[in-house]
């Protein structure tokens, strides 16, 4: 469900990249990391390439 959710959302961002409708922290990119373990190849795919593109703030 986890992965589903980054993907359509990841989806979402890219398309409309002024929604922030898929804004990254430290605590989300902690439980997207968890939730690896119980993704498919595919899931995992999506997960890690959202993480990719995080830029964390200062």
């Amino acid at each position: 469900v986890v992965a589903n959710a980054v993907a359509a959302l990841s989806e979402i961002a890219e398309q409309s990249p002024q929604t922030k409708v898929f804004d990254l922290t430290g605590p989300t990119i902690n439980k997207l990391l968890t939730a690896l373990n119980e993704c498919t190849e595919w899931g995992q795919v999506f997960i890690l390439d959202a993480i990719a593109n995080y830029s964390p703030k200062v």
